[in-house]
């Protein structure tokens, strides 16, 4: 990883040092399942006490291996999302006509990622956009996103804390720098590539990690209850994730008009049986509760979001 930090320095060239203190924080933690797999996804937020324009940068990532196993990126079971309100899914853009946007160019790109340890990953980017093109996409003291990070957990594992969490001790600090030159803002339609040897941007030292924000918040049920029997099937309407759901009698997802199941709880009664078939899956926020029976199938999903 040392290597990596020197490409980094050595790219932007002669760099000064910047004062200003910035913060990355996590937002919006979530579990999702894509029917197959269970994902924890979470916001990367950065936030500044002085307005700025963000260049390079790098951060790292400790994280659960009993939640998502070992090198992870090396596996396949990391991604970072930039989507186009983060920060770095910026690009630059014209109005050519009224409504019509076209556009010109990412701000930033070489959008690397590496195992650092076996339990800690990194994300890299680069600077593509001139500083004058990109402007100031940081605001002070506005949490903004950064990108959006998706991982997988092992199979069974989504009730396992993450415990994601910036590292900020050296050498993994101080990778952030404001943006290079050229300064001037777009002129026409022409794409103003950065030059980060002869206008350099800053190194950013001052540094705080908040990982609170990376916890998976605990739900109250706050929908009411539903009770599934087979003649009367849902007394009080499909379950969402406010609701408690209550198995009373014999319940299939495969059954026709029955399927998937999102709940805030799931309590299955005495007598009842519940079975998940291939391909399906129930997703409950909080507490499962097994009086009768719950059958899972070889590739049936059950994710419980809270341990």
């Amino acid at each position: 990883m040392k290597q990596i930090t020197l490409w980094v320095v050595i790219l932007l060239g002669c760099i000064s040092i910047n004062a200003q203190n910035i913060e990355l924080s996590f937002e919006n933690p979530q579990v999702t399942n894509d029917g197959m797999n269970d994902f924890y996804e979470v916001d990367v937020m950065i936030t500044s006490d002085a307005a700025y324009s963000q260049g390079s940068g790098q951060f790292f990532l400790d994280y659960n291996a009993t939640a998502f196993g070992t090198l992870v990126n090396g596996a396949g079971g990391i991604t970072y999302e930039r989507p186009d309100t983060s920060i770095l899914g910026g690009q630059t853009t014209v109005e050519a006509a009224p409504g019509v946007i076209i556009p010109l160019g990412s701000h930033y790109n070489s959008f690397f990622v590496n195992d650092a340890t076996t339990s800690k990953v990194s994300f890299i980017w680069q600077q593509n956009g001139s500083g004058g093109m990109i402007g100031t996409n940081i605001p002070a003291n506005t949490p903004t996103a950064l990108v959006h990070v998706k991982i997988q957990f092992l199979d069974g594992a989504s009730a396992v804390s993450p415990d994601l969490c910036f590292d900020a001790t050296n050498p993994f600090d101080d990778q952030f720098f404001t943006a290079c030159g050229p300064f001037d803002p777009l002129v026409g339609f022409t794409f103003v590539n950065a030059d980060c040897i002869n206008e350099a941007g800053s190194q950013i030292l001052n540094y705080t990690p908040d990982c609170s924000g990376s916890t998976l918040p605990v739900l109250v049920c706050t929908g009411g209850t539903t009770t599934y029997t087979i003649a009367g099937g849902w007394d009080n309407g499909t379950p969402d994730a406010t609701m408690t759901a209550v198995i009373a009698e014999d319940y299939s997802t495969a059954t026709m008009g029955l399927g998937d199941i999102n709940a805030c709880e799931l309590t299955i009664d005495a007598m009842a049986t519940f079975t998940v078939t291939d391909g399906n899956f129930i997703n409950i926020q909080n507490d499962i509760t097994v009086n009768g029976t719950l059958t899972v199938d070889h590739q049936g999903s059950v994710v419980q979001v809270e341990e």
